[in-house]
């Protein structure tokens, strides 16, 4: 699983408004309106960079994946031990070992390899309830 290419430019794009918003606020001797969207839109544009850049799931074997965090934090775990999925508005939420989550965005491109081993290792955690 990884995050499209556009997410990329979605980020460039924010980054750019900021800066434009800075410029702004520089020109109108420094408008408190100009700096609070120039900061929002800098923060979401890092942030959609750094999803884009290192949050994903690769699979090791046919029983183990790495997932990484938007941070780049990287932990393994086995798909015998999900336990759920729930589907959120925007998003969907892997439940690993009861309280690990895993946070998968709906944007996410993710291999049918991938999606059929969650869905066989959410059919064995349902036959175990």
């Amino acid at each position: 699983m990884y995050l499209p290419d556009w997410l990329l430019a979605f980020g460039v794009f924010l980054i750019a408004g900021a800066v434009f918003c800075a410029v702004m606020a520089y020109l109108t001797s420094y408008d408190t309106g100009f700096l609070v969207v120039c900061l929002g839109l800098f923060g979401l544009g890092v942030s959609a960079i750094l999803c884009w850049r290192n949050q994903g799931i690769t699979m090791l074997s046919d029983s183990v994946f790495v997932y990484s965090t938007m941070f780049g934090k990287k932990t393994e775990y086995l798909f015998s031990h999900i336990t759920s999925l729930r589907q959120n508005q925007d998003s969907m939420t892997l439940f690993v070992d009861g309280d690990q989550k895993i946070h998968i965005e709906a944007c996410a491109i993710m291999s049918d390899r991938l999606a059929d081993a969650i869905a066989a290792a959410l059919g064995k955690a349902e036959g175990q309830r």
